[in-house]
């Protein structure tokens, strides 16, 4: 993100991708934003944004990474990878964090005390019981995939299949 894509944002305000905090933030409500956008889509969360729509900034971006870092691995179950990137608006005050939150693979996500939440386009809150149930469905692998060994379908894949490939490649299993 560059600093005219963080202004247009800024004037969109917030969405089901985007959400914007003043720093400091208490590490319970970012780990409750980190972990909605990890169980919904994926996202960016802003830091030194007020609600006013005005770039505060961060006085210490090295802390702040380094407490998003924190919160995102001692506060997330299970711990949540984040990149972040600073941004200083030339006009503005202050510097920008932006935490870029992808969609997580090992949903459902919580905080570590035990709630789920999940990001809507207004924000974010709790899952519901039929959402929880949604993010716990176990999703199957495609049988539609080829295996890269002899070219069949996963749903038909035989170890004898892999030994005659092996076999014709000169190599054993």
């Amino acid at each position: 993100m560059d600093v005219s894509e963080l202004r247009e944002r800024v004037v969109r305000w917030e969405d089901l991708h985007t959400e914007f905090k003043a720093w400091p933030v208490h590490p319970d409500d970012l780990a409750a934003s980190l972990v909605a956008f990890a169980n919904t889509d994926g996202g960016q969360l802003v830091l030194g944004v007020s609600e006013e729509r005005e770039f505060r900034g961060v006085v210490d971006a090295d802390r702040v990474t380094r407490d998003v870092d924190n919160v995102a691995v001692n506060n997330c179950e299970p711990p949540i990878t984040v990149i972040q990137e600073t941004l200083r608006p030339e006009t503005e005050g202050g510097t920008v964090v932006v935490v870029n939150v992808p969609k997580g693979d090992m949903r459902p996500y919580r905080t570590n005390r035990g709630v789920f939440y999940i990001r809507t386009s207004s924000g974010r809150r709790q899952a519901s019981r039929e959402e929880l149930l949604r993010l716990f469905k176990p999703r199957k692998a495609s049988t539609t995939t080829r295996h890269r060994c002899c070219g069949c379908r996963w749903a038909t894949w035989t170890w004898r299949r892999s030994r005659a490939f092996s076999k014709r490649r000169g190599s054993p299993i």
